[in-house]
C-alpha cells in the first residue's frame, strides 16, 4: 500500500496555545509540545494527539509551517518524513538536512529582498512606537538569508496589529498576513505554496501515484492546500470563520 503524503500547517492546526484550546478539555488532559519565552507555550489535545499518531503510522507526515529553523527544533514532536519551514524558505530532507536545489534558488530568489525587508521592520518599529503598540518584531530568515517580516504583541491577543503603518509601494505584490497575533510581510517569491509545489513534484518524481493530503487552519494556507487531493482544516480556525463570514454576506 502508497502511504499518502500529508501535508500539515503546525500552530493552531496540529497544535495551539492554552487559550485556543477547545473549553471542554481539562487543562491536565493537554500535552505541551513547544515551550516559548513568553510563555505562550504550545499545547495538544487528546484527539489532536491521536490524529497525529494516526498520521505518522500511517502516512509520511510533512509540517508546513511559518516556523523558522530555530523555533521548529523546539517542538517536542520528531517528523520522519522533512519539513517545509519559514513560509517555505527551507525545506528539510528526512534527515534533516536542507534541500540543497531548493536552498540555492531561494536564496538568489530572496537576496534582492534583503534592504526591503531590513527597512519595512524599522518602519513597522517605528510606527508601533508613535501609536503606543508594544511589540515584538524580527525577520525570519535561515542561514543568514532574510526571510519575511513578523511583527507580535507583548500586550494583548494582536487586535492592534493591523494598524502599524508601512509603505505600500514597498508592499507592490507582497503577502501581509494578520491571523491572531502574528503580523507576517512576506516577499513575493516566498509562499508555503512555492516550495509545497516544488515538494509534491519531487515526491511524484519516483512516486507518481502517491496522495497528498493537506491540513491548514490560515487563509494564506488555502495556496498550498489547492495543490493536494484533498484537504482540510480545524473547526476553529480562520478559514472556518472566512467561510461563515462570506455565507452571511
Amino acid at each position: 500500500m502508497t502511504r499518502p503524503l500529508v501535508l500539515v500547517d503546525l500552530d493552531d492546526t496540529i497544535f495551539q496555545t492554552k487559550g485556543k484550546c477547545p473549553p471542554h478539555v481539562a487543562e491536565d488532559r493537554l500535552v505541551v509540545v513547544a515551550t516559548a519565552k513568553t510563555g505562550k507555550h504550545s499545547y495538544m489535545t487528546p484527539a489532536q494527539k491521536h490524529l497525529l499518531d494516526w498520521f505518522m503510522s500511517t502516512a509520511d507526515l510533512v509540517p508546513v509551517t511559518a516556523r523558522s529553523s530555530g523555533a521548529y527544533a523546539g517542538i517536542d514532536i520528531r517528523f520522519q518524513a522533512g519539513a517545509v519551514l519559514s513560509n517555505g524558505q527551507l525545506i528539510l530532507e528526512a534527515d534533516g538536512t536542507p534541500d540543497p536545489v531548493w536552498q540555492q534558488r531561494m536564496t538568489a530568489d530572496l537576496l534582492p529582498y534583503h534592504d526591503t525587508l531590513r527597512g519595512l521592520l524599522e518602519e513597522g518599529r517605528a510606527s508601533c512606537a508613535a501609536l503606543g503598540i508594544d511589540a515584538r518584531s524580527l525577520v525570519v530568515g535561515e542561514g543568514g538569508v532574510l526571510g519575511y517580516v513578523v511583527f507580535k504583541d507583548n500586550q494583548g491577543p494582536g487586535d492592534r496589529l493591523p494598524e502599524i503603518v508601512f509603505d505600500p509601494d514597498k508592499l507592490q505584490g507582497w503577502t501581509v498576513h494578520h491571523n491572531g497575533n502574528n503580523l507576517a510581510l512576506i516577499p513575493p517569491v516566498l509562499s508555503k505554496r512555492r516550495a509545497v509545489e516544488y515538494l509534491i513534484a519531487k515526491v511524484r518524481g519516483t512516486e507518481p501515484d502517491k496522495p497528498v493530503i493537506g491540513f491548514g487552519d490560515s487563509v494564506t494556507d488555502i495556496p498550498f492546500l489547492q495543490l493536494c487531493d484533498m484537504w482540510g482544516m480545524p473547526s476553529r480556525s480562520q478559514i472556518v470563520e472566512s467561510f461563515a463570514r462570506e455565507q452571511a454576506a
